[in-house]
């Protein structure tokens, strides 16, 4: 899948509009994952190597979306090297 895809199943553009909206929340050794503010006001969760919008989690608040990483890794691999951001970095 494309990120021009992507970008519109999310309401935007194209790339660049996504890209203005997304910030990088966590990375491991093979992947990055990005929180987007949505035009709605929601909050999507993807990685750089998924970019299938069937993929895409939703959430109401960032806060959430760190719930989320942070319960994921400890569910699956807490010595994975899943490290999640506490402030979201361009």
């Amino acid at each position: 899948m494309s990120k021009g895809r992507l970008a519109k199943a999310l309401g935007f553009l194209g790339v660049e509009s996504l890209e203005q909206n997304s910030f990088e929340i966590a990375h491991d050794d093979s992947k990055t994952w990005y929180i987007t503010i949505l035009p709605e006001g929601d909050y999507a969760l993807w990685n750089n190597k998924e970019t299938d919008p069937n993929l895409v989690m939703y959430f109401d608040t960032p806060d959430e979306v760190i719930e989320y990483l942070h319960r994921w890794k400890k569910e699956n691999d807490p010595m994975d090297h899943l490290i999640i951001e506490s402030m979201y970095k361009k």
